[in-house]
């Protein structure tokens, strides 16, 4: 993979965003569900809390909603999307 300012490219040169997920602790989160809405598509972390999000989806969605259970939901502008995102619990 090549990353280039917070976006990667996949070996089927398919530029990506990745998503960190952690918690107020700063612990990486796995199984995360990031749902592009609108698209009708939605990922998951891994067990490092990452996820790639294809930039043509990401592009095509509404807002992105981020949950996961025990801790607060997000709902986020595309705009407002960082690399990093924290959840707090519930």
């Amino acid at each position: 993979m090549l990353a280039i300012a917070g976006v990667t490219q996949a070996s089927e040169n398919v530029p990506v965003k990745v998503i960190e997920v952690f918690d107020s602790s700063n612990e990486a989160l796995a199984g995360v569900k990031i749902e592009l809405v609108g698209t009708g598509k939605s990922f998951y972390t891994g067990i490092s809390g990452k996820a790639n999000i294809p930039l043509n989806l990401l592009q095509q969605a509404e807002y992105v909603k981020v949950d996961y259970i025990s801790y607060k939901s997000l709902k986020l502008n595309i705009s407002e999307l960082n690399s990093k995102i924290i959840l707090v619990n519930r």
